[in-house]
């Protein structure tokens, strides 16, 4: 197989997500490189240089971020077995206030077959007591669950850090119809921690309904429950629905 790819992405400018009315202006440089080892090996280098050089921009969530990944997927009789492995290091870059150098680790395994699928999933975002872990340019939203508990303005957990173990299942079949042509149905369920100081920060579940609907058309309802813990990092009980509505081609 060992097909290599490699990309380099400049931003001059990060559209912020949902909740935030403006934009940041940026100077920053995004480096990408994989090989594909086997299907059931998936090897990938990347090294962000991010740095926000707008006034209205949170200053410290300049960064540069760098490390690996595996990811791949094997066969087990009927099942199926994917999985993703990522390791990485930041620390400040560019127009950041701060100073700080912390490691960001990941993995999920999930297990599928006959329509059904088994996940489970661990992050550790460290944090040194005012520093964490943040990614400006990704999606704040649903990174640790759709409730959005702990995103915001770029950072991604407490400043004691964050753990989150997950564990789910879902469906998914194929529907032979005019309007409705599969859809998909699972649960998933969140426990956090402040990577620091190991105090409980309260849990969520996550449940979503995707549609496949005719002419390339997704409808995708998702509904967020996070219950908070005593802790005073813990952030407020929550709970939130989306329905997002996507077309491709």
């Amino acid at each position: 197989m060992n097909a290599w790819q490699a990309s380099y992405v400049y931003h001059d400018r990060v559209l912020r997500g949902p909740g935030d009315d403006f934009d940041w202006d940026s100077d920053s440089h995004l480096l990408n490189i994989g090989i594909d080892v086997s299907e059931a090996v998936k090897v990938e280098g990347f090294a962000y240089f991010i740095d926000l050089t707008d006034t209205a921009a949170p200053q410290d969530r300049s960064n540069m971020s760098w490390g690996g990944r595996l990811t791949g997927a094997t066969a087990l009789g009927d099942a199926r077995i994917g999985y993703s492995a990522m390791l990485a290091r930041q620390s400040d870059y560019g127009s950041s206030t701060a100073d700080y150098e912390l490691g960001f680790a990941s993995f999920d395994l999930r297990v599928s077959g006959s329509g059904a699928t088994l996940m489970i999933g661990y992050d550790n975002l460290e944090g040194d007591g005012t520093n964490t872990i943040a990614t400006p340019l990704g999606s704040g939203h649903s990174f640790h669950g759709w409730a959005d508990a702990f995103s915001g303005g770029g950072a991604q957990s407490t400043g004691d850090g964050l753990e989150d173990i997950r564990f789910g299942a879902s469906y998914a079949a194929e529907f032979d119809g005019p309007l409705i042509a599969g859809w998909e149905i699972g649960a998933l369920h969140r426990d956090f921690s402040a990577q620091r100081t190991g105090d409980g920060l309260g849990s969520e579940w996550d449940a979503w309904l995707n549609l496949d609907l005719a002419g390339n058309v997704g409808l995708s309802f998702q509904y967020a429950d996070f219950d908070g813990s005593g802790s005073p990092l813990s952030p407020a009980d929550r709970r939130k629905q989306w329905v997002v509505l996507t077309y491709s081609r």
